[in-house]
């Protein structure tokens, strides 16, 4: 049953996996089924979906090899992964950092880290294993967590069925409970099975003569159990070609490349054609998508737009510093405009708690927001046409996104995105081997050297959709960043009575834990109620909701806040959802109607609320009022709102205490459309939706 619905989990279709190999030339080629060089069939290479897939540099291969030296035995990460071959990574889906790696064309294994035990792992795939089975013979290196079985049990197990007592003739006992262990009989490989209990328990389950002591991976294997073609195959190809790199994959797909470059040309020139009034620029964030954006449209126009960079005060050195050399290369130091957040982010956790996968508004608040800036000034409030670098393989989002769209955030950006069918492999072709000309000399160009230190992704450094594994190589290259961070999560832990596992295992990343962690904490016996502690926002809200007996049927809700209420202040900003609005202030009390239903908020926090129907759409209605009051009392002066709104209606001032709240131009409230875009986009809605 386990093993049907991890084979039928859905993974989200982002684009088409283009991976395919050529078996004659030894190299990986893109989309085509023939090899441009020897005209053979290419082979498809089955890697998880999305198939981001992207070369595997220098020091990460050499980290990859010492985790395989760790696992199975020293040296063998060296004869299972020489130097002088082509490496892909596959980034997948998993609880932390999780990758397939590539090479001769196969899927070897995957690559991991493991929160629970703060390693790295590595899990072989079948040809993996039975090379790092016959290097351990060959150069007699003593292989770990390997099981070997009798003759018994051979034919069960060939048939898939679970390496049990009775069958087992000797075992290592470092291995460890869902260890890859790889199963032998007669100095033979037979197959990989998942460990059920450690090492050290073995011995008492044999004693016994009864139990599990591993999960056979494979169904039935009667058919490949002595078929070793594959481990022929690679063992001739490493002897045939000792050396390939990755300027040879270049030359192989140049013509591919060479085509795509093109079109993403074109793209760039139809766009600046249909938009030539409007100013260009090239959003920039130092990683390699957006270096590769800027070089195409440096190509098509040569320095004539601007790079403009959002600096959230929460950019790694490497990146600051690359930004810079690049510009200066270019010849485009004096088009270079970066608009600083300075410590902002310090400011609104203090607010908002920590940025989460699913409240992620620092992206609105920092990034999104200095763009919106630097753009109004380049063109004196003008819409200008901006290249960005994303690409429909890094998220579902991404690759729903047309190539050209307004974002409404940055509603002054007429976004392009000319690779959004680009895959990272493509995009490191590009960037490494594409001759790129600058007055009219070839260079190099500097790429942040981060990339080759095992990042496979930059940004923000404590970014929530890190990985664990990121985070910590973070901490290793820049221990004071991540120190300050590292603090900042203690206190709030202590606050907020988070336990120490809250900060362990990077729960402060999500607001709701995914599906797959919720599998593995169970599994693990780890309640994350305790973990997480008391789920506290600054605003709490009571309240009752039902169909009223005396009001004729009608659905009603009533609660109140436990925050002081400012009828004036919500009086300001209530007609961006309100079609009339007054304050009684005899009463003192705000009602309002917005879409017919009827709203009343009262000065001691108590708030009523009656809808027409019950088709009212009142779910959304409660989580607009909550946040239009949150507003009036936790405004961060963030200014979301103000860019949001497309009228220019918005705007934020302070009180005799200073203290900040938006209001609606009451001169011209009545040009508001209710698009809502004020409150959706606000950090306090992100935060506090869905709570109806």
């Amino acid at each position: 049953m386990g093993r049907k619905s991890q084979r039928s989990r859905k993974i989200p279709y982002l684009g088409k996996i283009k991976l395919k190999w050529c078996n004659n030339c030894k190299l990986p080629i893109l989309e085509s089924k023939q090899c441009p060089k020897c005209g053979n069939t290419t082979k498809k290479v089955k890697v998880t979906p999305p198939g981001d897939i992207r070369p595997a540099f220098k020091e990460e291969m050499d980290n990859i090899r010492e985790i395989i030296d760790k696992e199975y035995g020293t040296n063998l990460g060296h004869f299972l992964l020489p130097k002088g071959r082509i490496y892909i990574i596959n980034k997948m889906p998993g609880l932390d950092l999780t990758e397939e790696i590539i090479a001769d064309g196969k899927i070897y294994g995957i690559i991991g880290y493991n929160p629970f035990q703060e390693k790295y792992y590595f899990k072989p795939k079948r040809i993996a294993a039975k090379l790092l089975y016959y290097y351990s013979k060959e150069e007699n290196i003593e292989l770990k967590k390997k099981i070997e079985i009798n003759e018994e049990a051979l034919p069960f197990i060939l048939d898939g069925k679970s390496i049990l007592a009775p069958g087992v003739i000797s075992y290592d006992l470092d291995i460890k409970i869902r260890d890859h262990c790889i199963i032998v009989y007669k100095n033979k490989y037979v197959t990989t099975a998942i460990a059920s209990i450690d090492g050290t328990q073995i011995s008492e389950i044999i004693a016994e003569n009864y139990g599990q002591i591993a999960r056979n991976i494979k169904r039935n294997i009667n058919n490949s159990y002595k078929d070793d073609n594959a481990v022929k195959s690679v063992l001739r190809a490493r002897k045939e070609s000792s050396h390939l790199d990755w300027k040879a994959v270049y030359k192989i797909n140049e013509n591919y490349l060479l085509k795509i470059v093109e079109e993403a040309q074109n793209f760039i020139g139809k766009q600046i054609s249909l938009y030539k009034k409007k100013k260009i620029c090239v959003a920039f964030s130092g990683g390699k998508d957006s270096l590769t954006v800027l070089l195409l449209v440096y190509s098509v126009v040569g320095p004539n737009f601007s790079i403009i960079f959002a600096d959230t005060g929460l950019e790694l050195p490497e990146i600051m510093n690359n930004t810079r050399k690049i510009a200066r290369i270019l010849g485009m130091e004096d088009k270079l405009r970066i608009e600083p957040a300075g410590d902002t982010f310090w400011k609104l956790i203090e607010e908002f708690g920590p940025p989460s996968r699913d409240f992620r508004f620092c992206c609105h608040t920092l990034k999104a927001q200095n763009v919106s800036h630097i753009i109004e000034k380049l063109d004196n409030g003008n819409k200008v046409l901006s290249f960005l670098g994303q690409r429909r393989y890094e998220s579902f989002s991404r690759s729903e996104e047309k190539m050209v769209y307004v974002n409404s955030f940055i509603p002054l950006q007429i976004a392009a995105i000319p690779i959004k069918n680009w895959c990272a492999l493509e995009v490191w072709l590009y960037l490494l081997y594409y001759p790129h000309v600058i007055d009219q000399n070839e260079v190099d160009i500097p790429i942040t050297s981060l990339y080759f230190k095992g990042f496979e992704r930059l940004g923000c450094y404590l970014c929530p959709a890190s990985s664990l594994a990121t985070l910590n190589l973070v901490r290793e290259i820049h221990p004071d960043l991540m120190d300050k961070w590292d603090k900042w999560l203690k206190k709030y832990a202590v606050e907020y009575n988070k336990s120490k596992e809250w900060i362990k295992y990077g729960f402060w990343r999500f607001k709701q834990i995914s599906p797959l962690w919720a599998k593995e904490l169970k599994k693990r016996n780890i309640d994350y109620v305790s973990i997480n502690g008391e789920d506290t926002h600054s605003l709490n809200i009571k309240i009752t909701k039902g169909f009223s007996s005396c009001g004729y049927g009608k659905y009603s809700i009533e609660g109140i806040v436990n925050i002081p209420v400012d009828l004036n202040k919500i009086r300001s900003i209530i007609p961006v959802i309100a079609d009339k609005s007054r304050l009684i202030d005899n009463l003192e009390i705000i009602t309002a109607n917005v879409a017919e239903n009827l709203i009343n908020i009262n000065n001691d926090g108590t708030f009523f609320f009656e809808f027409k129907n019950k088709d009212s759409n009142y779910a959304r209605l409660f989580d607009d009022i909550m946040t239009i009051i949150a507003k009036s009392h936790f405004c961060t002066k963030c200014g979301v709102c103000v860019t949001a709104c497309t009228r220019g209606l918005i705007k934020i001032i302070e009180d005799s205490e200073q203290n900040s709240y938006p209001i609606i131009s009451p001169e011209r409230s009545r040009e508001c459309i209710h698009c809502r875009n004020c409150i959706t986009h606000c950090p306090l809605y992100q935060k506090l939706k869905n709570q109806f």
